[in-house]
């Protein structure tokens, strides 16, 4: 029959990786960067604020080295706007990305040339150059973020804390490491993002609701809006001067006082925050903002 034909046809799924492969990947992708940064106190404001700011990540160098990788991909035209959010407050310009060899090479996810990577010899040549490996170096120090938050989980864990019930922490749950990062660039010129979440599905809803879920659900697990549960921003931007040049992250406390916070996208500065429960939004930035991203999922998400 036509359906027959049409199922033979339709490719097969990849097959989903199993609990422990995720977690042989945390464990492979920890970074010392990564944990010297995730303090304990850090953890502590995560869990019980909602987010955390923590300052000086990265060396003006390495935040140098890595915004050159994104100009060069910016300049081999691999970014673009997420065009169907254009007109619904989102004006930045994306390419996702991964990085492979601890930051040795970095790899096109999407975009408008991803397809072009493998036979572009151009662009090869810029993704196997210097300034992408410093882009790719700071991508695994993003991609070492689940590995300490879950250290830190146990030895708070082991310390008699408890999470959830009546001390108001959050039981953050089992973390698995990013498929793919975003790197984003507001141009200039008042570009922002309004507020949002970026998971806005409710927590136990574990299947797609009548009628398929929405963009909530497209993509492979692990990479869809549903499953995030951390954020992960690093900024990589140098002597930012809010005053003039905007782009601040407003965070909207989620205690429901109305207060917000501004940061500001230093360079080096690394923002966690829980994906469902933050509201937060980009100001309208005046000189090109550059930010590159996690969206860390929940390691059960891979099996919903």
């Amino acid at each position: 029959s036509a359906a027959s034909v049409a199922a033979r046809a339709a490719p097969a799924a990849p097959p989903r990786p199993s609990a422990e492969q995720l977690r042989a990947k945390v464990t492979r992708c920890a970074n010392d960067t990564a944990m010297a940064a995730v303090t304990a106190q850090a953890y502590e404001q995560l869990v019980t604020r909602g987010y955390v700011v923590l300052e000086g990540v990265l060396s003006a160098q390495q935040v140098a080295a890595a915004r050159a990788g994104a100009e060069a991909l910016q300049g081999a035209g691999c970014m673009a706007p997420v065009m169907q959010q254009r007109g619904q407050g989102r004006e930045d310009d994306i390419v996702v990305l991964d990085e492979e060899g601890a930051g040795a090479r970095v790899v096109l996810r999407s975009g408008p040339r991803a397809r072009a990577a493998s036979s572009d010899a151009g662009l090869q040549a810029v993704l196997a150059g210097p300034d992408c490996g410093g882009l790719g170096a700071v991508a695994s120090i993003l991609k070492g973020v689940p590995h300490a938050l879950m250290a830190r989980q146990a030895q708070r864990a082991a310390s008699g804390a408890a999470e959830g019930g009546d001390s108001g922490a959050w039981a953050m749950p089992e973390l698995a490491v990013s498929e793919s990062l975003m790197l984003a660039c507001y141009p200039g010129g008042g570009a922002y993002y309004a507020v949002h979440k970026d998971n806005d599905t409710p927590a136990d809803e574990v299947a797609p609701p009548e009628g398929g879920g929405g963009g909530a659900w497209s993509g492979p697990p692990g990479q869809r809006v549903r499953d995030r549960a951390v954020t992960a921003l690093l900024y990589l931007n140098d002597a930012w001067q809010p005053e003039e040049n905007g782009g601040c992250l407003r965070i909207h406390e989620p205690d429901e006082s109305g207060r917000t916070i501004d940061v500001a996208p230093e360079g080096g500065r690394l923002v966690l925050f829980q994906s469902r429960l933050v509201d937060h939004e980009v100001m309208p930035a005046f000189r090109p903002r550059w930010a590159l991203s996690a969206w860390i999922p929940a390691l059960e998400a891979f099996a919903q």
